[in-house]
């Protein structure tokens, strides 16, 4: 595989486009990886994207949502790269996955949440609309924590 090229590149700040299964087996090492990766399908069920892949103009609809064994497995890519933090917006259900059992290479350091006081309604109207987004927190085991944030909560609220 030819090295990945970058979609963007500037004062430090590189982003790539494509499949992370791909590009992280050639990106050096980094100090953060922040992500919200497709939910699992529990969360997602009747969350639907377009796809139109073959070009013809289709109407047909994929569920958008990964499952806990594509997620490990991008989540250790990401962690032979991490130099300290991974803060990954995911299913609740994942996070705790991950408490209990990290993904190698990773330690799983806190569960945090996103609290969305004026996030999107239900809009099926058949169940209440979830209020926060479950974020898990790991690091890279071979280096000492230390948080920017100096011990604060890890709780975040934004509408």
């Amino acid at each position: 595989m030819s090295r990945p090229t970058p979609y963007y590149d500037h004062d430090g700040i590189t982003i790539y486009h494509g499949d992370c299964r791909e590009i992280l087996p050639e990106v050096p090492q980094v100090d953060l990886v922040l992500t919200d990766p497709p939910y699992s399908d529990a969360v997602k069920k009747g969350a639907l994207t377009f796809d139109d892949t073959d070009g013809r103009g289709g109407k047909e609809f994929v569920p958008f949502c990964i499952s806990e064994s594509e997620l490990r497995l991008i989540t250790e890519l990401c962690g032979k790269i991490l130099g300290r933090w991974m803060v990954m917006f995911c299913d609740w259900r994942h996070a705790a996955s991950f408490g209990i059992n990290p993904p190698t290479g990773l330690r799983f350091v806190r569960f945090g949440i996103w609290n969305k006081p004026d996030g999107a309604p239900q809009f099926t109207g058949d169940r209440p609309a979830p209020g926060w987004e479950a974020i898990a927190i790991l690091h890279n085991p071979n280096i000492k924590l230390k948080w920017n944030g100096g011990g604060s909560r890890s709780v975040w609220t934004f509408g």
